[in-house]
């Protein structure tokens, strides 16, 4: 590091203590402090703003009350200094401020926060206190330590640097957090537990897994890391679904597909200097992110965010690589600096839920045990406290799915709400898997979705996996070669979410093939942790008395995952493997029993199976789950208790994957189809929706499963597509949307897609949807499956009248240049007439048909699919097909537009000759006038006003 970001870093370190150290005065009444620091920021701030500043309380008047800093004869600059951060403390001064005669003295008033500044002040309350006397800007002119830093860091000095750092240095050993714990306390804290957590963290023990002798039990988790991407798209707020929504859901964002992205990013550019990256305040909506979704803006959002991912999405792991790198300071990794003076903790939070169920601890008791157990750290519950609320800090909260319980999740949500509220300052980061999350959704948090990997992490992720597994470069070249070939046939599901991506890597490395389902990687990994090695390898140095270890494993999973609230201990699962062992008669002996399940335990501790009294992995846990409930209830011929579970839990997030690998069991041990007919047909029946929803989802996954149950599934969900209520055990959603997505995947299925046009038919005969119902689900499901079939059976045997919504429906998947767009909307309007310009024509089941969005309005969309400078050309080419400017200016849909998209387009009204595009432009911006110019009577000359 060059000596400038040297002294930059000690002059931030330094500020940022300094903040802490008046806060932490102030909370215990001890104001002299703020005296003191008045005196301490004199030199810098003369240095900053290369100013001449005094103190008033020394030179004018003792305790001055509207300015304690001022400059009257070089900048003219006056400086309130306060630890309030308040709203109220900026209106007193500023209303005292006017008042005084530095008002006449000085062109400038400044609010120096000794402590930190609100994240947000009201510009209109302050308005209402200066009334027009003097410029008060609420985001320029208050000021905190981290402002200080960027005027400092602007100067780009290095002797000012230096002169600065030595300003900091002479007076910070002044000042103290207390006499019981200080700087220097909370610095040696700070590197013992910067050790500790390179030591838990810095290392993935991988399934604890090995299919060559070479590969070790851990690995450096930087040399297997591959940065996650995120996605942005739960963070709308927007009261319609206008275009701009639209533009920002496609996966990709290029002018090709996206209707006005390059209007989008110059609106996003031009807002507040905010840059892509970041958070945008537009009039009518909110959206929070980048057009990007890179790893280093993860600190970017705000300081309360949810961490969203499916299951081995790598939520974890993010989170361990992210607190090596901020305690090891690496400026590299995120492009938030800021985020490395924050003090990491990860907190599991299904260990907290136990212990605050047991007893009763907060998040700061729960702290203090975790650093005493995990970390070999003892430090005061009073200590931990102190550092929560006076010093930079970042909790990770991970896995509140990991809580099976829906109440003790909603209480775990709403205790993580209460400890944002008593430590404010705190950086607060909770992880979850999709499924868990709806019912605790969090309140004022921003939302990331962990994107599974495209094809490019993929090769990353196998290629360093392949450098830490192979040593033969000539070997390893080979066969990541053909193992990514043979990756392009997996079920992107699979391949493209890490943890799967890496069992389907160690299943390949022992047959050189791959498996092609979930089940078969589920199983195929517990196969090879549990007996391959012990096989083909021989790595193990005892003798287990438990020959049958899947039935062991599987019996711990049921019983932990069927009582989620039970307390466990070491103690308590040895005490149920024995009783397991001895009940099954594998084991007569009590302590023969008990010294086989502590034996037992060693083994899975040693494989990295089952380890603090925990799977390694939920993976693990919903296998076991699965196989116990096959070979106990189904094999087992307790079909009530079989029954039993499928009929309580199919609908329930937390039974999802278990239900699914079971099914998937039964299937793949079925010698005929009936068996599973009856199970499908009992589920539809007792929990029609859900059950639905569940078999649709895996159907391409079931080999017993004849026509009859085919075709009843998805006949059903087609009718279902058309209810308007769909109740759910869990969770609404919109059924229509969902439904659809599915049967697109079941009809592009070879092997279904004739049962799938029969069913289809089926309902056509029955009367039970109307002709525009059937054809809007035919054309529609054509688009996404390139399958016409259904379409067929539409023009073979019904007479269609075609509507302005069929026919866009039709024709619009054939746009693929301006060209044929104009044609096809000369030709609409030759059949329909121009009164059917200005409708919004939307997807009957949610589908992005137009363009990556939903809706579509001839004349609006044509016109802003392109930039704004190209507008004037839009509107002549629609002119050239014969449309008349007041056609043109009746075809504007507003539903699609907001105030934000309509801003970049009063641009072109300066200088604008052609009147009659001007009146056209001035058409968009109407339905706004109110909004934005509330009690104007003349809009027309008031928006003129603004760009002549």
């Amino acid at each position: 590091m060059s000596n400038h970001n040297k002294l930059l870093v000690s002059i931030r370190d330094y500020l940022s203590r300094f903040q802490v150290q008046v806060k932490i005065a102030t909370a215990n009444s001890e104001y002299d402090i703020n005296q003191h620091a008045e005196n301490i920021i004199i030199p810098i701030l003369n240095i900053a703003f290369e100013a001449r500043f005094r103190n008033t309380n020394e030179t004018d008047r003792k305790n001055a009350e509207s300015i304690d800093l001022v400059d009257d004869q070089l900048r003219k600059i006056g400086i309130q200094v306060t630890a309030t951060n308040s709203l109220e403390k900026v209106k007193t001064t500023l209303n005292k401020f006017l008042k005084s005669g530095y008002s006449k003295r000085v062109d400038r008033v400044l609010i120096y926060i000794l402590t930190e500044k609100q994240r947000s002040y009201s510009q209109s309350s302050i308005d209402s206190v200066t009334k027009g006397k003097i410029k008060f800007d609420v985001n320029s002119q208050i000021l905190d330590a981290s402002d200080l830093y960027a005027l400092i860091k602007h100067l780009n000095d290095v002797r000012k640097f230096q002169k600065i750092n030595e300003l900091l240095e002479l007076q910070f050993s002044d000042l103290k957090i207390d006499n019981d714990f200080n700087y220097s306390d909370y610095e040696s804290f700070r590197l013992s537990y910067k050790d500790k957590c390179f030591n838990n963290f810095s290392r993935l023990n991988f399934f604890g897994l090995s299919v060559t002798k070479q590969r070790p039990r851990e690995v450096e988790l930087y040399e297997l890391f591959v940065p996650p991407l995120f996605d942005f798209g739960l963070n709308w707020k927007n009261s319609n679904s206008g275009i701009i929504e639209m533009a920002l859901t496609f996966p990709d964002l290029s002018l090709a597909k996206a209707l006005n992205v390059n209007m989008l990013k110059q609106a996003f550019a031009d807002n507040a200097s905010r840059r892509i990256k970041g958070v945008f305040p537009l009039n009518d909506f909110q959206y929070k992110g980048s057009f990007g979704g890179e790893f280093e803006y993860l600190f970017n959002h705000g300081q309360r965010l949810v961490i969203l991912g499916n299951p081995g999405a790598g939520k974890s792991s993010i989170i361990k690589y992210a607190i090596c790198k901020i305690l090891e300071n690496d400026e590299r990794v995120f492009e938030n600096n800021d985020i490395y003076r924050y003090l990491p903790f990860r907190i599991e939070l299904h260990k907290y839920n136990q212990a605050k169920v047991a007893h009763g601890l907060s998040f700061a008791a729960f702290l203090v045990n975790t650093l005493a157990s995990e970390y070999q750290t003892d430090i005061s519950l009073e200590r931990i406290i102190r550092i929560l609320s006076f010093f930079p800090c970042l909790i990770f909260f991970d896995g509140i799915d990991e809580i099976f319980d829906v109440q003790d999740r909603i209480n775990v949500r709403n205790d993580i709400e209460n400890f944002t509220a008593t430590y404010p300052d705190a950086f607060v980061i909770v992880t979850s898997r999709y499924e868990s999350y709806e019912e605790v959704s969090f309140n004022n948090f921003y939302e990331l979705e962990v994107k599974n990997f495209n094809q490019e992490q993929l090769e990353d992720y196998v290629g360093k996996w392949y450098a830490l597994e192979e040593k033969d470069f000539q070997r390893r070249r080979s066969e990541i070669a053909g193992c990514v070939a043979q990756l392009a046939y997996v079920d992107n599901e699979l391949k493209f979410n890490p943890l799967l991506l890496s069992l389907i890597l160690i299943l390949y490395r022992n047959e050189l093939e791959l498996p092609t389902n979930k089940l078969s990687i589920y199983e195929g990994c517990t196969n090879t942790i549990v007996d391959h090695r012990d096989e083909k390898e021989k790595k193990l140095k005892f003798n287990l008395q438990i020959h049958n270890k899947t039935s062991v494993f599987s019996s711990i999973a049921y019983w932990q995952f069927d009582n989620p609230t039970k307390r466990i201990n070491n103690t308590v699962v040895q005490k149920h493997i024995k009783q397991y062992l001895m009940k099954n008669g594998e084991i007569e002996d009590e302590s023969e029993a008990e010294k086989a399940a502590v034996e037992f335990l060693d083994f899975a501790k040693i494989r990295s199976i089952y380890f603090e009294n925990k799977f390694t992995h939920k993976t693990f846990l919903e296998y076991f789950t699965a196989y116990y409930i096959f070979s106990k209830f189904y094999i087992g011929q307790n079909q009530r208790r079989f029954n039993d579970i499928l009929d309580k839990n199919i609908g329930l997030s937390s039974w999802a994957v278990v239900l699914e690998l079971l099914i998937c069991k039964i299937d793949s041990n079925l010698i005929e189809s009936r068996a599973m007919g009856k199970i499908i047909d009992t589920q539809l029946q007792k929990n029609k929706n859900d059950a639905l929803l569940f078999f649709l989802q895996i159907l391409k996954y079931l080999t017993n499963i004849n026509e009859k149950i085919t075709f009843n599934l998805i006949v059903s969900a087609i009718k279902s597509c058309f209810t308007t209520e769909f109740p759910l055990k869990e969770s609404k959603i919109n059924h229509k949307e969902v439904l659809f997505g599915q049967l697109a995947n079941i009809f592009r299925i070879s092997r279904f897609s004739k049962t799938f046009i029969k069913a289809f038919d089926s309902i056509a005969q029955s009367g039970e949807l109307t002709i525009s119902q059937l054809t809007n689900f035919a054309y529609e499901i054509s688009n996404p499956t390139r399958n016409g079939g259904l379409i067929k059976i539409i023009n073979t045997n019904h007479t269609i009248v075609e509507s302005p919504e069929l026919f866009i429906i039709r024709n619009f998947i054939n746009i693929d240049s301006p060209e044929k767009y104009l044609d096809l909307l000369r030709f609409f309007v030759s059949r329909f007439g121009t009164e059917n310009l200005d409708k919004l024509y939307k997807s009957a089941f949610g589908q992005r048909l137009f363009f990556g969005g939903d809706s579509f309005s001839w004349i609006t969309s044509f016109i802003i699919s392109t930039p704004p400078e190209n507008c004037y050309n839009q509107y002549q080419k629609l002119k050239s097909i014969g449309l008349s400017h007041a056609t043109i200016r009746r075809g504007i849909n507003h539903k699609m537009l907001t105030a934000s998209i309509i801003e970049p387009y009063s641009n072109l009204l300066k200088g604008l000759s052609q009147s009659g595009f001007r009146d056209f432009i001035l058409a968009w911006v109407k339905p706004f006038r109110n909004k934005q110019h509330s009690g104007k009577e003349k809009f027309y000359d008031v928006f003129y006003q603004k760009h002549k």
